[in-house]
């Protein structure tokens, strides 16, 4: 049986493929806070829902997808841990021959949820050398699809 919990983080999940912003904040209290570390990202420490549907919103523009699947999935009291693995994929239009379109990452979320069941405070580690690149291929992407406009 899934707790509440688990099915809020399952569908946390989920609202990456389509990078969903909506269906994302929706999990969330108002004042909910996502942190990524490490800190040798130079993150901004602590970002808003509406900094992180502006995140969401910024990749949607050069993906068409960016699943992301559990691996592991770890439930105690009002926090869920999970492991997870990804794919960017990149919309046709904004590839170049220049590049490796291709990343998979990894990750590892811990979600805090409140006694009504939504998220709280998130807080994501990614795996710092492929984050690097696919942020590379998204800034290329994103010069790409501005050369293609004007």
């Amino acid at each position: 049986m899934s707790s509440p919990q688990l099915a809020a983080a399952n569908a946390f999940l989920q609202s990456f493929k389509t990078l969903d912003a909506a269906s994302n904040l929706s999990l969330r209290t108002p004042g909910c806070t996502h942190n990524m570390g490490p800190a040798s990202l130079h993150f901004p420490p602590s970002q808003t829902n509406a900094e992180w549907a502006a995140h969401l919103e910024g990749i949607k523009e050069v993906l068409t997808e960016f699943p992301v699947t559990a691996k592991e999935i770890f439930e105690a009291g009002n926090q869920v841990t999970v492991h997870a693995v990804s794919e960017a994929i990149f919309k046709e239009d904004v590839k170049d021959e220049g590049a490796k379109w291709e990343y998979r990452g990894e990750y590892v979320f811990i979600l805090f949820f409140e006694e009504g069941g939504k998220i709280e405070r998130i807080f994501e580690f990614l795996d710092s050398k492929l984050v690097l690149e696919v942020q590379a291929l998204i800034g290329r992407a994103k010069k790409n699809l501005a050369a293609r406009a004007s």
